[in-house]
């Protein structure tokens, strides 16, 4: 999990690593009583540079759906390393 403000950067290290984002949860870290996760996108490809466009994508979205600044976001990503195209 990172904070909004760094989840771009994590997404690209991990990509740049070889690794595939599957997808990106964001999480409030005030704990609201009416919602405490959204899933925010799923990925079922293997392309890391895909999955990193539709990431990014995504990521814009968490403080609209949120209200909040600084939501927490969750990131999940394969154990396999790859490289784009493959």
């Amino acid at each position: 999990m990172w904070p909004y403000s760094v989840a771009a950067d994590a997404i690209d290290a991990l990509v740049e690593a070889g690794f595939v984002i599957h997808g990106l949860d964001v999480r409030n870290p005030a704990a609201d009583p009416e919602w405490t996760e959204i899933a925010l996108s799923s990925y079922d490809g293997g392309d890391p540079e895909t999955s990193r466009v539709e990431a990014h994508r995504k990521l814009r979205l968490a403080e609209e759906l949120t209200k909040t600044l600084s939501p927490i976001i969750l990131v999940t990503w394969s154990t396999e390393q790859r490289q784009a195209g493959r």
